[in-house]
């Protein structure tokens, strides 16, 4: 008789549980029945319910957390590249200003190769500039004097992920469209720029 009123009292119970409209739940309740082998005290335990969040729930949330992901790594590759052609435009100018302080210390320009090449690693421009700057992406300087090292120095580096320039002349540093004769192949062509 004893089990009998424990049943009664227990089914009571659950159903005032579940017509209860305070308790408190997840997103979705995911209801998971104990054992019912328990008995005595660990039958409270069986009507509990848990609660938690469903597999569709949580691909949904990693989705939209993977498509955010994949704007921002879209966006700061952007800007990683301007950054390394701004680096390329203050490398180019500072090449200009120690030719410039060159010559207005030796009256002539640096003497360097008279056929345009890759500024080597050890390269210097007197004490005004050691050692020169390097490209910081994958791109390459270069130089020239076009065989004519007293009144002509030109260098210039072309722009990531286009086909612009960045040139450095007696004049000073500028950017060039392709097309526009550029990279220079003669001293007039670098001192018209």
């Amino acid at each position: 008789m004893a089990i009998l009123v424990l049943q009664i009292n227990r089914h009571k119970k659950m159903i005032k549980f579940l017509t209860n409209k305070k308790r408190k739940r997840g997103f979705t309740p995911l209801e998971i029945r104990r054992n019912n082998l328990l008995t005595g005290q660990d039958a409270k335990k069986r009507n509990k319910f848990l609660t938690g969040f469903t597999l569709i729930e949580l691909l949904v949330v990693i989705a939209i957390i993977g498509i955010l992901a994949g704007i921002v790594l879209v966006s700061l590759n952007s800007a990683r590249m301007k950054a390394r052609d701004a680096a390329r435009q203050s490398d180019i100018h500072q090449i200009a200003l120690a030719a410039q302080m060159y010559y207005d210390a030796q009256q002539t320009y640096p003497d360097i190769d008279d056929t345009p090449t890759a500024i080597p690693a050890d390269a210097t421009i007197g004490t005004f500039l050691s050692p020169v700057p390097h490209d910081p992406g994958s791109g390459t300087y270069y130089w020239t004097d076009f065989d004519s090292p007293s009144d002509t120095f030109c260098a210039w580096v072309q722009k990531e992920g286009n086909t612009d320039y960045i040139i450095a002349n007696r004049n000073g540093s500028s950017e060039k469209a392709a097309g526009d004769t550029v990279p220079p192949t003669t001293a007039d062509e670098c001192n018209a720029i």
